[in-house]
């Protein structure tokens, strides 16, 4: 009964590795654009991140129901537990409205709601993998195909062929987004694909299969190409060479360098998209803004660092004590002013009984391109500070940023005092993922599949003997 229990639920998790990222609602079948689309907030909230908590709740409360997890020497559980009391603390002490701290901030929705379906998920895949680790092959493969898919869409998206922007708002992505809605979350998803890709290569010992996955690996090192995140070419970098050092073959070695001149070629060759190049500075210097200005902003949150201020702590931080002049240089950056722009008057302004988040930043120019004498309201949306770790701070306090930490470095730091190259691999994997993660930030739309792969580390170091371990694996790893 436990074996079938395990062969379903495998089956269910490898399905959702696929359908997640493609999961939405077809807006666009049902109403009319000018109805339809008056705010674009909505237009991301109602049908590309609503129905991916209902289905990430869905699969987590059928986890719980299917296995239950065992409290004792279970030091992961602990961890998810304590992150989902710091999230429940971190919303009784924003001050906001309760809507926001269930369902997140505008354009996230990454609250109290996602964030209990995204523990109860990554226990059912612990759960899954402690009994039965050679589910993990299956599951690596279902990352590999949803990469693969959303590369595809990439790829169509490029020759004007878009299906899901037109599916979901009647018109076509200007971007590589597939069905994510942003060209560095999409990113995000497609490092996870490529490295599980590479990983499932070196674990392959039929040749057919193995050139079916070069040719996926190099499909979705082009879109990752396509994409021009520099998060994701850290990480990949460091998971990468990792790989590389792990098995030691020549064999590997010339698909990384094979992968990484797809990455730049379709960089360089495909990219019609206006997308910043990997040269540009811009990115680099408006993260380290971000930061100052998240740092500066950190005490006047109450109870901090201990206690957090909610999942929308950096954007509210904002709003109750804005610098005007620590937000100039980074609007500069982010919107392309010119570099002969030139600034007479900014000012925060709100309308008359207008909620909080309607602030915006007035900004009058003497020069503006060609114009003289122009003003522009821009809103003040900035709500992550592109490092996971400076957001937990924000969001949930110290304790989120440790126990962070522990999740994702653990079981790497485990994987690399451990000669099986299955066990190491997998290590490598989730670094370049919080390598990713130190430079861009969690979003729902990709987060559930990043865990996945840190749960899957958590299981293969758990203590307890397990039913089986019959993966194929790396004559290394054999001989180990």
């Amino acid at each position: 009964m436990a074996g079938s229990k395990t062969f379903w639920a495998t089956r269910v998790l490898f399905i959702f590795t696929i359908v997640y990222p493609l999961f939405l609602f077809p807006g666009a079948l049902f109403s009319k654009p000018t109805s339809l689309f008056d705010a674009q907030s909505q237009t991301v909230e109602m049908y590309q991140q609503l129905p991916k908590v209902v289905i990430l709740l869905v699969a987590g409360l059928l986890g719980l129901l299917t296995f239950k997890p065992k409290t004792r020497n279970n030091p992961f559980l602990w961890l998810l537990l304590a992150h989902l009391v710091l999230v429940l603390a971190g919303c009784l002490n924003s001050r906001d409205e309760i809507t926001f701290s269930i369902l997140g901030p505008d354009r996230r929705m990454d609250g109290l709601l996602y964030q209990t379906g995204l523990v109860l998920f990554t226990l059912f895949v612990y759960e899954v993998v402690r009994r039965k680790p050679d589910a993990i092959r299956t599951l690596f493969l279902g990352l590999f195909w949803s990469g693969l898919i959303q590369s595809i869409l990439v790829l169509l998206q490029r020759f004007d062929l878009d299906v899901i922007g037109r599916l979901v708002s009647w018109n076509a992505f200007q971007a590589p987004v597939g069905s994510i809605g942003q060209p560095g979350m999409l990113a995000g998803l497609l490092l996870v694909s490529l490295l599980t890709g590479l990983w499932l290569y070196t674990m392959e010992s039929n040749r057919q299969y193995q050139w079916l996955l070069l040719a996926g690996i190099m499909l979705v090192a082009a879109a990752t190409g396509m994409t021009t995140n520099r998060s994701v070419l850290l990480g990949l970098g460091i998971g990468l060479v990792g790989l590389n050092l792990n098995q030691r073959s020549w064999k590997i070695l010339i698909v990384s360098c094979l992968s990484m001149l797809a990455l730049f070629g379709a960089n360089v060759g495909l990219n019609r998209f206006e997308q910043r190049k990997y040269a540009d500075p811009t990115t680099g210097t408006s993260r380290i803004l971000f930061w100052k200005l998240a740092l500066g902003n950190l005490l006047g949150i109450p109870g901090q660092p201990m206690i957090g201020g909610g999942p929308d702590a950096f954007r509210l931080s904002i709003l109750r004590n804005p610098q005007v002049d620590k937000l100039l240089p980074i609007y500069r950056l982010e919107y392309g002013w010119p570099s002969n722009t030139k600034v007479a008057k900014a000012e925060i302004t709100q309308e008359r009984n207008a909620p909080l988040r309607s602030n915006s930043l007035t900004v009058t120019f003497d020069y503006y391109k060609t114009q003289k004498s122009l003003t522009l309201d821009y809103p003040l949306t900035l709500d992550k500070t592109h490092n996971m770790l400076l957001d937990r701070l924000l969001d949930y306090g110290g304790f989120s940023v440790l126990v962070w930490l522990l999740l994702y470095l653990f079981p790497t730091w485990r994987g690399f005092h451990n000669p099986n190259a299955l066990h190491s691999g997998v290590s490598w994997i989730s670094l370049g993922i919080f390598i990713y993660y130190l430079t861009w930030f969690p979003v729902i739309q990709v987060e559930p599949l990043h865990l996945l792969v840190v749960a899957v580390g958590w299981a293969l170091f758990t203590k307890e003997p397990v039913a089986s371990n019959n993966l194929v694996q790396s004559p290394k790893a054999k001989t180990a």
